[in-house]
């Protein structure tokens, strides 16, 4: 592949690059922090506001779960620190991770009998642990994008036996989780997507604020001869009565588009740069004229914060 003179195409560039930008944002958390502890505090931080949905379509106790994550994978690091002196380094100090004899000595670290876990945790762990399992059956290797490993990260084994690789697990959870959610029956999916944006306004109003901008204005919506134009989400000002309006473009990548399709990703760009890039113009138009009537001065900045990459931000001023 030459990838020099495909990146010379703007849309071909646009959507390797945007496809990038995604698949750091879902590691960057993980990279973060060095210790898997710390990870699934993180994890469990995350989380915890929706713990009440998480229980509805997983059908377990949120806080149980955490308690697996944490005993079952700090677990596996222990029982690896214990055979560190069985393990043939090489004469450089590193471990020779592709060698048979390595393999045998680290892999029964990661198996672990279900029975013991249903013992510990309950037999109703395996309604939320079936969804992580991996099935041969659904995986396309046509389909290397959509990153089947990451959402289902642990093997069956024979005899109750399953095989959990902590890393994959921890990385690709709160991506399946999150979708999962916003996937659910409708009661439960209009809640999160509620309480998911609420929580994306106090993270930007918490980052605003740690400069001169206050709060002064939320959910401002935006009429014109009884049209509604949508909201402004969050108005700052700062002590120079200076405005920052933000619009908070907190909406979900479609599960192709995040895991980088190219078709999937120039169609999304098309409804972007179509319907939701009109109605941005109108807002703007529409504040230009009446700023005053939703009493914010002049001197304004109209700013669009997106919770993820899009596409739209190579070919748009507006994001």
């Amino acid at each position: 592949i030459d990838m020099e003179k495909s990146m010379k195409k703007p849309i071909v560039k646009a959507v390797f690059f945007n496809a990038n930008r995604l698949q750091v944002e879902n590691r960057v958390n993980a990279t973060a922090l060095s210790k898997t502890q710390e990870r699934i505090n993180q994890f469990a931080a995350l989380f915890r506001p929706y713990a009440d949905l998480f229980e509805r379509v997983y059908e377990y106790p949120y806080n149980s779960f955490i308690d697996f994550l944490s005993q079952r994978i700090t677990g596996i690091e222990k029982d690896l620190e214990g055979r560190k002196s069985k393990i043939p380094f090489n004469e450089d100090g590193v471990v020779p991770i592709s060698s048979p004899e390595v393999f045998k000595i680290i892999r029964t670290a990661y198996i672990f009998n279900l029975n013991d876990i249903k013992r510990d945790f309950s037999r109703d762990i395996m309604k939320l642990l079936n969804r992580f399992i991996f099935n041969p059956e659904e995986y396309d290797y046509m389909q290397l994008a959509y990153h089947y490993l990451d959402r289902k990260p642990i093997l069956q084994l024979p005899n109750e036996h399953i095989f959990i690789l902590p890393t994959a697990l921890l990385e690709g959870i709160s991506t399946k989780i999150h979708y999962e959610l916003l996937d659910s029956e409708q009661q439960i999916s209009e809640e999160y997507k509620k309480r998911y944006g609420d929580q994306f306004l106090n993270q930007i109003t918490t980052e605003a604020e740690k400069s001169t901008y206050k709060e002064c204005g939320r959910n401002i919506e935006l009429l014109e001869k009884g049209q509604n134009l949508g909201d402004v989400d969050l108005v700052f000002k700062n002590d120079k009565d200076e405005y920052m309006l933000i619009e908070a473009k907190n909406h979900r990548v479609p599960i192709p588009v995040y895991f980088g399709d190219k078709d999937a990703t120039v169609s999304h760009l098309e409804r972007l740069k179509g319907e939701w890039e009109s109605k941005v113009e109108k807002r703007k138009k529409h504040l230009a004229n009446n700023h005053d009537a939703y009493g914010i001065g002049n001197n304004y900045q109209y700013i669009i914060v997106s919770r993820l990459p899009e596409i739209i931000s190579f070919f748009s001023e507006n994001l």
